[in-house]
């Protein structure tokens, strides 16, 4: 992106990567007590040394990391709870609307986070690669286990909405090295404020502007009912059907509700769509 639109970060995105950055700023402490500080302790100033004696020895073990940063990074903890107090109340967000529309966990945002903040913001590669042994330049699991104090390795479910609806990709690297994990560009794109089509969509697929209805459609309970299913009353996941011949309405009716819940209607034109391609379109829309 231009310097210009750098600049023009949405806040919850710049308190987001504030985030990711303040995480990665308390590993690369520990991580450098464990090379220099017991270095330094033990006479031995030989860096390669005590990285090897922190992995052989187990020093680098999560518990007492979480223990040596209650202790030793006071202020960039103190930062860090006004960072996630203040994002976690930006509600009306499309970062913090986005876990809401997906069902993602805890554990799926801060995937999310992680590779969303390279995505955005390039520059994090170098962080990336120095708090792993200057190796991977990218996001990864054992990196997000480590930054937001899942232990040693992730346990991310297969079942995991970032999986299932496509929000990231794991990309496979080198023989034997972790596959990266990519935040997809539409998400991004959209999380910057941006609403153009997947690439997926061009030529089967289009934003419907709204029109007014006639008196006699059921618009009003139709977002009734829609409404019930996001307070929880109804089943979690619902849909209404819209028939009738070509020309009769449909999608003016359908464009009516939509606009009526304060939602752009996306209309796909399913001929256009080979059974090959039918999942990922689905995926997509």
């Amino acid at each position: 992106f231009p310097p210009e639109q750098q600049l023009a970060f949405p806040p919850e995105l710049a308190l987001m990567l504030e985030r990711v950055r303040l995480r990665g700023m308390r590993r690369a402490a520990w991580l450098d007590q464990l090379v220099h500080g017991e270095a330094a302790q033990n006479g031995n100033l030989n860096p390669l040394r005590a990285s090897a004696d922190a992995i052989f020895f187990d020093q680098d073990a999560p518990a007492a990391e979480l223990a040596w940063q209650r202790d030793h990074t006071v202020e960039v903890n103190r930062r860090l709870v006004e960072v996630e107090t203040a994002l976690a109340a930006a509600t009306a967000t499309r970062l913090l609307e986005l876990p809401r529309i997906f069902g993602l966990t805890a554990l799926d945002v801060d995937i999310l986070h992680c590779a969303l903040a390279i995505a955005i913001d390039p520059s994090l590669r170098r962080m990336y690669a120095y708090l792993q042994e200057g190796a991977r330049p990218y996001a990864c699991e054992e990196l997000v286990a480590r930054l937001f104090g899942h232990g040693r390795c992730l346990v991310w479910s297969t079942e995991s909405p970032l999986r299932i609806w496509r929000l990231v990709h794991e990309r496979e690297l080198a023989a034997g090295e972790p596959p990266a994990i990519v935040c997809d560009r539409q998400v991004r794109d959209w999380l910057l404020g941006q609403n153009d089509l997947h690439e997926r969509l061009v030529g089967v697929a289009q934003i419907v502007a709204p029109e007014p209805p006639l008196a006699s459609w059921p618009v009003a309970d139709t977002v009734s009912f829609f409404l019930r299913c996001v307070d929880g009353e109804q089943i979690e996941h619902s849909h209404a059907r819209i028939t009738g011949l070509p020309g009769c309405g449909r999608r003016t009716f359908a464009s009516a509700v939509a606009a009526e819940l304060g939602l752009p209607l996306l209309a796909v034109d399913a001929d256009q769509i080979t059974d090959e391609d039918w999942v990922d379109v689905y995926g997509t829309a």
